[in-house]
C-alpha cells in the first residue's frame, strides 16, 4: 500500500514502542534541564516555575534482617559442583533478582531547591519524575587468563517500574554468565556493577526543521533487507540509522543555523526507530543468545558505546565551561579599571565542574545522563507558547550549559528490539515545528559486588542448586511476569494466573495454581515460586519435565490461555499476549481558528481478544494545552487496527461528524475536517 505520508505538526511520540505512554504523564520540558545542588531538573510544560527531579541516586534496599535485597540463584547437575551442566537443556545457568530504590531525601531536595530559587526567582520543585520504564545491563569485570583485567556485559534485562521509586531487577543467567557473575562476587574487590537506562518522558522545543525519509531507499539497507536479521540492539539500530543518514535515505532540512542538529537528528532516528521495531523482551531469547560469543560481543559493544558517549559529554562540558571561566576572569581584571566590564562578569555564567568521575563501575555519585541535559533554561524555536521565564535575568551564578554538544541516542542503546514485518512505499515527512512528545533516556550505575564476599556463604543471598544431589527432592520453578509494570495493572491487566502439573512415576498427579495481580506483583517485586517434590521418580531427566498453562485476565472482559505446554526450564517467564502501542492525536491550531473549530472530540474504540475497548479524548482550543493527546492501547501482535468517530463543534452551534474511521496508523489528524 502508498503510505506516503505527510506530518504538518510534529507530534508523533517518539519511541512508541519503548514507553507506556504520554497522556496523563507529567509534561516536562526535556530540552530545558537545570541542575541544582545534587540533582538533576525539569521545568513543567505551562509553569516553568515548577520543576520535577530526576531519581538517580541508587541503592539496593536492605530487608528487614538489615540485609540488601538481593539473592543470586545457580543451577548446576554436575555432582562436583563444576557447573558443566545445567537444568536448561544441560546448560546450566541462574538467576539474579534485587531491588532497586530511587528515592531521594528529603534533605537533598531542600538544598536543590534553595539553589533553584537563586536561579529561577520562586522556583518550586513539586516532586520526582516518574519513570517510564527501563533496561539494564549487568556488567562485571574480571581477569582473563593472559591476567588483564576487562568488562563484561554478562546479560541484559528489563526492570520493571513498581511503586514507590522502585525497579526489580531480574536477569536470567546462560552457564557461561552464572559462571563469570559466581566468580566475580568471590573475590575480595569484586567490581560488578549495574547499568540503568531509565526512559521519561516529555516535550522537545520546537525546531525550524522537516525530515524526510524514502521508505524503498530504506528498505534497500542490507541489515534492514528481507531475509537479514530480525534482532536488533539499540546500538544497531543506531548504527543502522547513520548508514541511512549517509545513504540518503533520510535527510534534514534546517532553516537557518542551528547548533542543535545533533539532538535534532536523534530525533529523526528514534521516530523512524518506532515506525521499524518493537522491544524483544523475551528473557528466554535474550538468555540463549548469551552464549553465542558474537551476541556477547555486541552486549560489550552497546556497554562501551554508552560508555565512551558520557566521557565525550563530560570532556565536552568542562572544556566549554573552562572557556567560559576564562573569559569572565578576563571580565573581572579590565573590570578594576572599567566597572561596566566587572558588572558583566558578575552576570555571567559561572563556571561550575561537570566531571564527575568516579571508580571503575560506578557508585550513585556517578550519576551521569545524556547530552540532552545541555540546555540552558531558555526555551528555543521561538514558539509563543508555553511562556518562557528567563533566568538571566538573576544576578546569581548558574552553572553554564553548553550548547553545541553531541548528543547520544535518545532511546536505550542496551535495549533489544525486533524488526516490524511491513511494507511501506513513498515518503515518510516529519515536521518539527511545534512542541514534540519525546522520550529521554536517563544513563546511571550502580556497583553491587561490595557486599558479595561478606554475604557470599549466606544461603538466603547465594544458592546453588545441584539436581545431581539425590537430597535434592524439591524442583523450584520461578514465574515472573515480563513487559510488566505496576501501573499496568491499572490499565489492562485484571490478574494473570499460571498453572503447573507433574505426573510423577508413581502415577501421582501434582497440580498449582499462582494468580498474580497488582497487589502481590508490588509485594513480591515481581518474584514468584511454584514447586513439586519427588514421588517415585527415579530418571532424573523425566522428573525435571513440567506442564504449565497461563490465562491472562485482562480489562474489559478480554481473556487468553496459553494451553498447556511442557518444558524442563526452571523459570517461566509470563510474556503477555499483547503488544502495547501509541497512537498520537494531533491538531494544526491555525486550521481550527480558520474553520472556527472550539472543541473535537474523538472515540478511540479498538479490539483485543474479541472485546472492544472505547475511550474519549477531547481538544479544546481554548486550553493552553498543545493539541496533541496520545492515547495508549493493547492489541494483538501484527494487529494494529482500530476505529474511531470525530466530531468538531464549531462557533455557532454547528456540529460535523465523522463515524467508523478505520485506522492503523501512528497517528490521528483531528484537523482533517470533511468537506
Amino acid at each position: 500500500m502508498n503510505t506516503h505520508i505527510k506530518l504538518s505538526v510534529a507530534f508523533l511520540a517518539f519511541l512508541i514502542f519503548l514507553i507506556p505512554g504520554i497522556s496523563g504523564a507529567q509534561e516536562v520540558l526535556l530540552d530545558e534541564m537545570q541542575e541544582a545542588g545534587d540533582l538533576k531538573l525539569f521545568p513543567v510544560y505551562g509553569d516553568k516555575k515548577k520543576f520535577y527531579y530526576i531519581s538517580d541516586k541508587i541503592k539496593i534496599p536492605k530487608g528487614e534482617n538489615g540485609k540488601p535485597q538481593f539473592s543470586f540463584l545457580k543451577f548446576v547437575e554436575d555432582a562436583e559442583g563444576s557447573g558443566e551442566g545445567g537444568v536448561h537443556d544441560a546448560q546450566g545457568g541462574g538467576l539474579v533478582h534485587f531491588l532497586i530504590n530511587f528515592d531521594v531525601d528529603d534533605q537533598t531536595v531542600q538544598r536543590a531547591q534553595a539553589e533553584l530559587q537563586r536561579k529561577v526567582a520562586g522556583a518550586e520543585i513539586v516532586g520526582p519524575i516518574m519513570f517510564r520504564e527501563g533496561t539494564f545491563a549487568l556488567v562485571s569485570n574480571f581477569q582473563q587468563e593472559d591476567g588483564d583485567w576487562t568488562k563484561r556485559v554478562l546479560g541484559l534485562g528489563k526492570a520493571p517500574v513498581l511503586e514507590g521509586h522502585k525497579a526489580a531487577v531480574s536477569i536470567r543467567l546462560t552457564k557461561t554468565g552464572a559462571i563469570l557473575l559466581w566468580e566475580s562476587f568471590q573475590q575480595a574487590a569484586s567490581d560488578i556493577s549495574v547499568s540503568f537506562d531509565m526512559i521519561i518522558s516529555g516535550y522537545r522545543n520546537p525546531y525550524e526543521a522537516k525530515m524526510t525519509a524514502w521508505w524503498d531507499r530504506i528498505a534497500s539497507n542490507k541489515s534492514l533487507a528481507i531475509g537479514a536479521r530480525t534482532d536488533f540492539l539499540g546500538v544497531d539500530i543506531q548504527d543502522t540509522m547513520k548508514e541511512l543518514r549517509d545513504s540518503g535515505a533520510i535527510e534534514l532540512e534546517v532553516k537557518g543555523e542551528n547548533d542543535k542538529m545533533d539532538r535534532l537528528w536523534e530525533m529523526v532516528y528514534g521516530k523512524l526507530a518506532a515506525q521499524m521495531f518493537e522491544p524483544n523482551n523475551d528473557p528466554t531469547t535474550l538468555a540463549t543468545l548469551q552464549d553465542d560469543p558474537n551476541v556477547f560481543s555486541n552486549f560489550d559493544r552497546a556497554n562501551q558505546f554508552n560508555t565512551e558517549v558520557r566521557e565525550r559529554i563530560q570532556q565536552e562540558n568542562q572544556t566549554e565551561l573552562d572557556r567560559v571561566e576564562r573569559q569572565r576572569q578576563q571580565l573581572l581584571a579590565l573590570g578594576e579599571q572599567v566597572p561596566f566590564f566587572a558588572n558583566i562578569a558578575r552576570n555571567m555564567p559561572r563556571s561550575e565542574s561537570t566531571n564527575n568521575s568516579a571508580e571503575p563501575g560506578g557508585t550513585a555519585d556517578n550519576n551521569t545522563t545524556d547530552a540532552s541535559d545541555s540546555n540552558t533554561a531558555e526555551g528555543e524555536g521561538g514558539s509563543a507558547t508555553p511562556s518562557s521565564e528567563n533566568s538571566s535575568s538573576d544576578s546569581s551564578p548558574r552553572t553554564v550549559r553548553p550548547a553545541n554538544l553531541q548528543t547520544p541516542p535518545s532511546f536505550s542503546i542496551l535495549a533489544s528490539y525486533r524488526k516490524k514485518q511491513f511494507k511501506k512505499t513513498g515518503k515518510f515527512e516529519l515536521s518539527f515545528k511545534s512542541w514534540t512528545p519525546d522520550t529521554q533516556s536517563m544513563r546511571f550505575d550502580e556497583n553491587i559486588g561490595g557486599f558479595g564476599k561478606k554475604m557470599f556463604n549466606d544461603p538466603a543471598h547465594f544458592r546453588v542448586v545441584n539436581l545431581d544431589d539425590p537430597a535434592y527432592k524439591n524442583r523450584e520453578i520461578l514465574v515472573q511476569l515480563d513487559g510488566q509494570n505496576s501501573a499496568d495493572f491499572n490499565k489492562f491487566v485484571n490478574f494473570v494466573t499460571v498453572q503447573i502439573r507433574k505426573k510423577h512415576q508413581d502415577g501421582f498427579l501434582h497440580v498449582d495454581e499462582l494468580k498474580i495481580d497488582r497487589e502481590n506483583f508490588i509485594k513480591t517485586s515481581n518474584n514468584f515460586v511454584m514447586n513439586y517434590g519427588v514421588h517415585g521418580d527415579t530418571d532424573r531427566e523425566k522428573w525435571l519435565e513440567y506442564d504449565y498453562h497461563v490465562t491472562w485476565n485482562l480489562f474489559g472482559g478480554a481473556e487468553w490461555k496459553s494451553g498447556w505446554k511442557k518444558t524442563n526450564d526452571f523459570m517461566i517467564p509470563v510474556t503477555p499476549p499483547y503488544r502495547y502501542r501509541e497512537v498520537t492525536i494531533e491538531a494544526d491550531p491555525e486550521v481550527f481558528r480558520d474553520e472556527k473549530v472550539r472543541l473535537t472530540t474523538i472515540v478511540f474504540k479498538s479490539k483485543l481478544f474479541g472485546k472492544q475497548d472505547s475511550r474519549k479524548i477531547s481538544l479544546k482550543t481554548t486550553s493552553k494545552d498543545p493539541l496533541s493527546q496520545t492515547i495508549k492501547y493493547a492489541h494483538e501482535p501484527d494487529n494494529y487496527n482500530y476505529e474511531y468517530d470525530i466530531s468538531w463543534l464549531k462557533r455557532g452551534g454547528v456540529q460535523v461528524k465523522k463515524n467508523d474511521v478505520v485506522g492503523d496508523a501512528d497517528f490521528i489528524f483531528a484537523d482533517e475536517l470533511p468537506e
